[in-house]
């Protein structure tokens, strides 16, 4: 389900500022054509719905970024 537009008061929302030089992890499908895809269909936890944003699923480990890609399967096999 989208989530839907923000309240219009977001400073009780949570904030994380990361050091500039850590690096991020992204797994991206080879369907979506290229690595510079970003989410906007609504079936991610936080995809924008304007229709002309997307959403870049990022994480701080690898296996985060797999998660983040295939999070809807069961099982991973190693």
């Amino acid at each position: 389900m989208p989530l839907g537009q923000p309240p219009a008061d977001l400073s009780r929302f949570p904030e994380y500022l990361l050091p500039a030089r850590r690096p991020l992890y992204r797994v991206y499908r080879p369907d979506r054509g290229s690595p510079w895809w970003f989410s906007g269909s609504g079936g991610g936890r936080f995809d924008l719905l304007d229709g002309v944003h997307g959403t870049c699923y990022v994480a701080a480990a690898p296996i985060g970024a797999v998660v983040e890609t295939l999070g809807r399967l069961a099982a991973i096999s190693e």
